[in-house]
């Protein structure tokens, strides 16, 4: 059975309106619905596992089991303090943000997807993409927003970009396991 990867799948997303596409390459999508994967054709993206609710969120080839792969449809609302949380509207309307789990800014402490209220996160549901995190292969990093240390910590995918990576914090070093692509 031949796999079909995410980037070939993008052009039918995009004329579906299933995903709106960013205002540019490497541009924060603030008001979008995106994927966010690695920027390599590993044809893998975020994924809250299992289309649960408060789970934790990891690198798995996208599907449209979850009431149309809602749980992989992000969609970045802007705050008023400026950061963004992210969050996916599941099928049952419910909705799930990106969170750190526990508020625990620490090394390899695991990204949930959590029930939440987008109009009034949580601050471990706060996210921004910082002055000068432009990496070395020209891609985004995502930061949470409120960690005590600015900047010390990016999301990353545990171990390199395969198939089940859980998403955690890692030190932002511009490696290929924390850019994302929305």
């Amino acid at each position: 059975m031949r796999r079909i990867t995410l980037r070939a799948m993008l052009p039918f997303l995009l004329a579906v309106g299933v995903l709106v596409p960013a205002a540019g390459a490497n541009a924060f999508p603030t008001g979008s619905e995106v994927l966010i994967y690695p920027g390599n054709d590993s044809g893998l993206n975020f994924n809250a596992q299992g289309c649960l609710v408060d789970t934790h969120v990891i690198l798995y080839p996208y599907t449209a089991e979850c009431g149309n792969s809602k749980n992989e449809v992000w969609s970045f609302h802007k705050l008023e303090d400026g950061y963004d949380d992210i969050y996916a509207t599941y099928g049952t309307g419910g909705t799930e943000c990106l969170n750190v789990a526990g508020g625990n800014y620490a090394l390899r402490t695991q990204i949930y997807a959590w029930q939440c209220n987008p109009e009034a996160p949580t601050s471990n549901e706060e996210f921004r993409k910082p002055e000068k995190t432009e990496s070395p292969i020209g891609d985004d990093w995502l930061v949470p927003g409120r960690q005590p240390n600015t900047n010390e910590f990016c999301l990353n995918a545990q171990g390199g970009v395969h198939e089940r990576a859980d998403i955690i914090l890692w030190y932002c070093e511009g490696v290929e396991n924390e850019v994302w692509w929305f």
